[in-house]
């Protein structure tokens, strides 16, 4: 079975695969390489850590804004009494 493969820096070639286990996998973790620049084995942890981050920096923004956001409306309030 004949597969793509994403070597790590050679480029794409053609190779002749027995076990279709890994042509598909090959196939699932290429883009996933190409796109974080690491080879395949290390590609799906550099891409959970960049969710984790981004993941953790939206919690932690919005744990802020929790936090300041009756402080807000407070000052509105404060400063016009008629509201």
């Amino acid at each position: 079975m004949a597969a793509i493969e994403v070597h790590w820096g050679t480029g794409i070639s053609i190779a002749m695969s027995m076990d279709p286990a890994k042509s598909i996998k090959k196939h699932i973790l290429s883009p996933i390489s190409i796109l974080t620049g690491f080879p395949e084995y290390v590609a799906p942890y550099v891409l959970n850590f960049f969710v984790f981050i981004f993941v953790f920096m939206f919690v932690f923004v919005f744990v802020l804004w929790l936090m300041y956001e009756p402080s807000i409306n407070r000052d509105i309030v404060l400063r016009n009494p008629e509201f």
